[in-house]
């Protein structure tokens, strides 16, 4: 029998095979189409929501630089209300005149500012008073530390061709300046500035030396470095002395922000124009000069005030930052990025696509899981930002492809099952079974069953005198009244073999009664049979019997025949063939129902028997005994189990 057994689970194998090769397939195939996504930028935006999840979760560092702002502000503008509680105002109201500057400048360079940046363009000449630019050149010369801003704005003019429209500074304060350097703002597709260029585009689109940022040129200054920064094309960075600073994909360095805004130290314009704040907080330190008010539209968002609240001249002192501590944020190139995305798929699919759905939901999400926190932890103790909403769909995408290819399958198996078995047993066992499938291996298992044969005596004879419709309706009505009675006490229909039938009892689904359910079923088929032959008589229709074998044994259960073409739910195996061996015996011994000792032992109480002489059945080295029913238990001989002719 473990032969046997066999056979059927190796028959049952290459479509196993076909089941998990096409799983499998489909999950890689999710996954190469999430880094064809990922190709695509379909990802991209929700890419940059992950960055800024990953600031909210790393939280505000502190600065390497030394820096504050003094604010452009609604207050310096418009009047604010001092400390006696009064109405304040400068003494002219914005656009201020250019010896404003002047005075921020002295202010500042007594307090002890470092370097003073200036985060507005002074592109034009004073159109108050041309006299004021020089006085405002003479406090920058006097101070020698003061940094001017310019702006660059690339037009397209061809495909290839472009310009480079230059708001530059005014020639009396680039010569009483310090240095000079860009204030480009290039904002990522969702619309946050999260990183300036250290270098900005010549009219050919190749990184310029001659115009570093405005913070590059800080840098230069605090480091002491005399010659201009360059761009190394070969390693794809911007080198300052001995410091090489790596450019990502947009030519530009990637901002480490510290914080959200007023991380810098920020100190209203009207406070230092009139030093009414405390003006040592300014020693030592780099001194950004700019808007913060929301009239001159230089807010942003970025990763840690999505709502737009960080002031551009506040960004600079981050991007400043980033440049001095030496510690840049660092994506990897693009071809890891998508052998992340295939290898999360890959392992997410190798993991989950021979488990069910619950495991697999618990597989993915740890590897799910171990990936963000990874991710997390790169960021917060490297500084690199490895991506994450790809790999992350490529977890989730193939496990919500493999469980739903999974519930089509497991659905159409459901159907399939109800309408096999449908065909065989009670619409109870039915429920039983859809209830709990797993109680039923198609694939082929070893119980314990009893089997059922019978067969017509005299269909010669009745085909003779009968034509060929009427013989096919006697038999259906015949195999009709058999049937239910194998139904109505859980017995399984396994097939018909011409006038003959094969019903099973502990198969599909275990049943404790087997035995007696089967031998019950014997006697009311030949119960049912003496109400039919009343019936044909009274017809004038010829008269048929039947014999009935029944055996109980081991037997292997499965899904058995054609893969592509038709498949049964059978039972086979020597105890099968010994049931319809008792059928056939039914002849030699001039009876109507045999049963071996096997399925005898348990039904004592239930029918009464004759017992037979042993028999030798081929392939079995012990005789079986047979015994004869009659009836049921202590009513005598039934009229139907009078000896066959």
């Amino acid at each position: 029998m473990s032969a046997l057994k066999g056979t059927v689970t190796r028959d049952r194998l290459p479509a196993r095979r076909g089941v998990t090769r096409t799983t499998f397939t489909i999950g890689m195939a999710v996954a190469l189409l999430v880094a064809l996504f990922h190709i695509a930028g379909v990802f991209d935006l929700l890419e940059f929501r992950s960055v800024d999840w990953r600031f909210a979760m790393r939280g505000p560092r502190p600065m390497t630089v030394q820096a504050a702002v003094v604010a452009i502000d609604d207050e310096s503008m418009n009047g604010w209300v001092d400390s006696n509680g009064k109405n304040a105002y400068l003494p002219e109201r914005w656009i201020w005149p250019r010896d404003f500057w002047a005075v921020a400048i002295r202010n500042l360079k007594e307090a002890g500012a470092k370097v003073v940046v200036f985060d507005v363009v002074f592109s034009e000449s004073s159109k108050r008073d041309p006299h004021q630019d020089q006085a405002f050149a003479d406090a920058a010369k006097a101070a020698g530390n003061v940094v001017f801003a310019e702006r660059y704005v690339k037009k397209y003019i061809g495909e290839h061709q472009s310009q480079i429209k230059t708001e530059t500074l005014i020639p009396v304060l680039a010569a009483a300046a310090l240095g000079k350097g860009h204030i480009v703002v290039e904002h990522t597709r969702d619309g946050f500035l999260r990183d300036f260029m250290p270098l900005y585009y010549d009219s050919n689109s190749e990184l310029d030396a001659q115009k570093p940022s405005l913070d590059l040129e800080v840098l230069r200054h605090i480091k002491g470095v005399q010659q201009p920064a360059r761009y190394d094309a070969a390693r794809h960075a911007v080198i300052l002395g001995d410091q090489v600073i790596p450019l990502n994909a947009r030519d530009a360095v990637t901002i480490d922000y510290a914080g959200p805004p007023q991380t810098v130290p920020t100190i209203p314009f009207h406070d230092v124009y009139y030093k009414t704040a405390d003006m040592s907080v300014f020693k030592g330190r780099v001194v950004y000069i700019g808007s913060t008010s929301d009239i001159l539209h230089d807010n942003h968002a970025v990763p840690f005030a999505p709502g737009g609240d960080m002031p551009g001249v506040e960004a600079h002192a981050h991007f400043l930052d980033t440049l001095l501590s030496g510690l840049y944020l660092w994506s990897p190139p693009f071809w890891v990025e998508l052998l992340l995305v295939l290898l999360l798929g890959a392992v997410t699919t190798a993991a989950t696509y021979r488990i069910n759905a619950l495991r697999g939901f618990f597989v993915s999400a740890a590897v799910g899981l171990a990936y963000l926190a990874a991710c997390l932890g790169a960021f917060v103790y490297k500084g690199w930002i490895l991506p994450q909403v790809a790999p992350l769909m490529a977890v989730v995408l193939p496990y919500i492809a493999l469980a739903t290819y999974r519930a089509y399958r497991e659905e159409k198996e459901a159907r399939n099952t109800k309408r096999m078995f449908s065909r065989y047993v009670s619409k109870q066992i039915v429920e039983e079974i859809m209830k709990n499938p797993d109680a039923v291996k198609l694939g082929g298992e070893l119980k314990e069953a009893t089997i059922l044969f019978s067969d017509v005596r005299g269909f010669t004879a009745m085909s003779e005198k009968l034509s060929a419709p009427e013989v096919v309706e006697v038999l259906n009505e015949y195999l009709t009244a058999m049937v239910d009675v194998v139904i109505a006490n859980n017995g399984t229909l396994d097939k018909y073999v011409g006038d003959a039938i094969m019903a099973v009892w502990g198969s599909p689904l275990p049943d404790p009664h087997h035995k007696q359910n089967a031998v019950r079923t014997a006697v009311q088929m030949m119960e049912v049979l003496q109400e039919l032959q009343a019936k044909w008589k009274a017809e004038g229709k010829p008269h048929i019997d039947i014999g009935v074998g029944v055996n109980t044994g081991h037997v292997v259960a499965g899904n058995m025949g054609h893969e592509g073409f038709k498949m049964d739910y059978t039972v086979i195996g020597d105890d099968v063939n010994l049931a319809a061996r008792m059928e056939s015996a039914n002849k030699e011994m001039k009876s109507h129902v045999l049963i071996t000792g096997s399925t005898y032992e348990g039904c004592e109480d239930l029918v009464d028997v004759v017992r037979h002489d042993p028999i030798h059945v081929k392939g079995k080295e012990a005789s079986i005994e047979v015994f004869e029913v009659v009836g049921w238990k202590k009513q005598g001989r039934a009229p139907w189990a009078v000896p066959l002719p």
